[in-house]
């Protein structure tokens, strides 16, 4: 009986699929291991064709100038057929034409070589009379036109010569300095009305608080003890510009006799400012008589 050796083939296992958790544009190479036979994906680094390492920011701004230019290229390539043959610009809100060879001008422009020659450009003719041309007119004004303020980001592309002007007034795009903080921003990226630079009156103004501040200011502001010896400088008279009106008069001494029994304690006293204690007690009571009256709308807030 003859033997024959066989020899077993080893053969590898099959490839595996890729793991849908895997992104499909980030390249991975499969390790196997044949003992465990599992698959381990190991992901690289994406590399440009230079060699150095991919930059998401630097592809997004690249980005953002390729869209910029094909903005420019698209007005351009639109304004193309309305240049004047004089100064070689797009033709401006009047545009006139040669009586001769009807061909069309800005209507500065071709007053202004008239000024030097009296013959037509193009056919050396006598130009006049001259006629505005309204249908050119109104084609120019419906061209399109990139935004002013297309450098900082603006791409709307629905304006054109005859809206981009009235866009630009109010384009969140444009910079604009802060009359509050005097900071320059992006005008959609700062609200003027809510600058936290924004000086507000306080609002106990209404008892001879003159001070104005900064809403973080304020609150600290408004536990100054100021505004108790102020509604009580209000209450004695003190303040002949300030004339609290009956019910104003009626609710302050109200919360007054509330808030604390220093007022009491004090009320024979012609000392208008107050000459109450500094204790933690008389303090509190102060608070609780500012807060009270914020809470409330005894006192009308300021103008």
């Amino acid at each position: 009986m003859c033997s024959i050796a066989t020899s077993t083939a080893i053969l590898a296992p099959p490839p595996r699929a890729r793991p849908l958790s895997s992104p499909l544009g980030v390249p991975t190479t499969t390790q196997l291991n044949h003992e465990e036979d599992d698959v381990v994906v190991v992901t690289k680094k994406r590399r440009t064709s230079s060699g150095s390492r991919w930059d998401p920011a630097a592809h997004k701004d690249t980005m953002v100038e390729l869209r910029k230019q094909g903005v420019r290229d698209a007005v351009a390539t639109a304004h193309q057929a309305f240049r004047c043959p004089i100064c070689l610009d797009t033709y401006g809100d009047m545009v006139v034409e040669c009586a001769e060879c009807a061909h069309v001008f800005c209507d500065p422009c071709m007053r202004e070589s008239l000024k030097r020659k009296d013959k037509c450009p193009l056919c050396r003719c006598n130009p006049m009379p001259l006629r505005r041309c309204k249908p050119i007119e109104r084609l120019v004004a419906a061209l399109p036109e990139a935004c002013a303020f297309l450098d900082n980001g603006c791409f709307d592309v629905t304006l054109t010569r005859a809206t981009a002007f009235r866009h630009s007034l109010s384009c969140g795009f444009a910079r604009f300095t802060c009359p509050h903080c005097r900071n320059v921003f992006l005008r959609h990226d700062h609200d003027e009305a809510v600058c936290a630079s924004e000086l507000h009156a306080c609002p106990l103004a209404a008892l001879g608080c003159s001070f104005r501040g900064r809403t973080v200011d304020m609150d600290g502001h408004v536990k100054d003890r100021v505004h108790f010896d102020l509604a009580r400088r209000v209450l004695k008279g003190g303040a002949s510009e300030i004339v609290p009106t009956s019910d104003m008069a009626i609710a302050l001494r109200a919360l007054l006799d509330i808030s604390t029994t220093a007022w009491k304690e004090s009320d024979d006293h012609d000392d208008i400012d107050g000459d109450a204690t500094d204790d933690d007690a008389t303090e509190r009571a102060r608070l609780d008589f500012v807060h009270a009256m914020l809470a409330s709308t005894i006192v009308p807030p300021p103008a």
